[in-house]
């Protein structure tokens, strides 16, 4: 995808549309462990993708146990300018479309 295409496809504060992709899989080559596209962030093989994720909730929840005063504005930054939002959505949009084949 062509860095044009991947401009139309952030919203604001980098929020991805992926609706206007026709697919997040872009290879089939493991069809257990497909490679998909999170736009404006890589290509990761799903099981990596949410491994990423994972350890970026973790590093959350890290965040919000601590007894730092502030950690609840810290997450909440690192939630909504992390890329996490776009990577739970490729999953789901990912996880949709395996259903549909």
């Amino acid at each position: 995808m062509d860095r044009k295409r991947l401009q139309q496809l952030a919203g604001n504060n980098g929020a991805t549309r992926l609706d206007l992709m026709e697919s997040v899989i872009t290879s089939m080559d493991d069809p257990a462990n497909p490679e998909v596209l999170v736009p404006g962030v890589g290509r990761y093989s799903l099981k990596g993708l949410k491994d990423n994720v994972r350890k970026k909730l973790e590093d959350l929840v890290k965040t919000v146990d601590s007894d730092d005063p502030d950690a609840w504005d810290q997450a909440d930054w690192k939630y909504k300018n992390d890329a996490l939002r776009v990577m739970m959505d490729t999953i789901k949009a990912a996880h949709e479309e395996l259903r549909k084949r």
